[in-house]
């Protein structure tokens, strides 16, 4: 994953990367870095914990990708 930054669409953190070559954007809650990853309520700690998770994240989104067939996923309860 590349370009973690804090989302404009949610409190969370949002990246890009690719699924088998088409690429797709992952959305993350606070709530959800906070009860996964252990993030607190500060917008710092949900792009460390995300930066942290990234191979966690990325498998995540994946499967939702692949189930979904969509090109934006927002994980909230993986």
């Amino acid at each position: 994953m590349d370009d973690a930054h804090l989302s404009t669409i949610i409190e969370g953190v949002e990246s890009a990367f690719a699924v088998y070559g088409k690429a797709i954007r992952v959305v993350i809650p606070a709530e959800a870095l906070q009860r996964h990853f252990g993030a607190s309520a500060e917008p710092q700690s949900w792009l460390n914990a995300f930066n942290a998770n990234t191979m966690a994240i990325e498998k995540a989104a994946r499967r939702a990708q692949l189930k979904s067939g969509l090109s934006t996923v927002i994980l909230s309860d993986f």
